[in-house]
């Protein structure tokens, strides 16, 4: 589940590698402004799903703590390799959509205050189980961030080409976000979503959302 292209019909693994890693140089300004979409709510523990060769992940500058994860193992290999695959950075082959209770406990104990999904979402069939899964690794007051295809009556054969389930209206990427709130506050408590920063360029959708619990 890279975030640029799907593979080929017939590629090797390194002429895929080495096409993402060309995809990701000629559209790292693209890059860079989807990432300033977000910035007011970067944190400084940020988990990116779908990391893909790290494109996103090369311009975040410093951070305490970065981890990606993807499906493709030979993906996440590479990119360990480009990170060093140590410091600030970790990485992992994780399906967010279908983590174990042991993922979602090695994920939650990262305290992850950011959580980037950048062009993704539409890539994921079950969107809703990722959605539950990323709101429940996330820490109290963190945020997490999507970016994806706007315009559902613009879907086409690239869409499903390109591994597109589908494209998203504002309110239906709030409304998948907002069907799977957190779990309930400890007893007196009571937790809702709020979405902000939201905008739709370039044909994209995009929305902040953090969990907030109030007495």
């Amino acid at each position: 589940m890279t975030n640029n292209t799907a593979p080929l019909e017939g590629e090797d693994v390194a002429s895929r590698l080495n096409r993402y890693r060309a995809f990701d140089e000629v559209n790292a300004p693209y890059l860079r402004w989807q990432l300033e979409q977000f910035e007011p709510w970067l944190g400084q523990r940020v988990l990116e799903v779908g990391c893909g060769v790290g494109g996103v992940l090369a311009q975040l500058g410093n951070r305490e703590f970065v981890m990606g994860i993807d499906l493709e193992e030979d993906i996440i290999a590479y990119t360990r390799s480009r990170f060093n695959g140590g410091g600030a950075y970790r990485f992992a082959t994780l399906d967010i959509s279908a983590l174990s209770e042991e993922d979602l406990a090695e994920l939650s104990r990262h305290r992850f205050d950011t959580i980037i999904c950048i062009n993704v979402l539409e890539h994921v069939e079950d969107d809703a189980a990722a959605v539950a899964a990323m709101k429940e690794i996330l820490t109290p007051g963190g945020h997490v961030t999507f970016l994806v295809p706007a315009h559902p009556s613009l879907y086409g054969r690239y869409d499903a080409m390109e591994g597109h389930f589908r494209r998203y209206t504002r309110r239906g990427l709030q409304n998948v976000v907002a069907t799977h709130s957190p779990s309930p506050a400890p007893p007196g408590g009571l937790c809702s979503t709020r979405c902000c920063g939201e905008t739709s360029t370039a044909g994209r959708t995009s929305a902040s959302c953090r969990p907030r619990c109030r007495s």
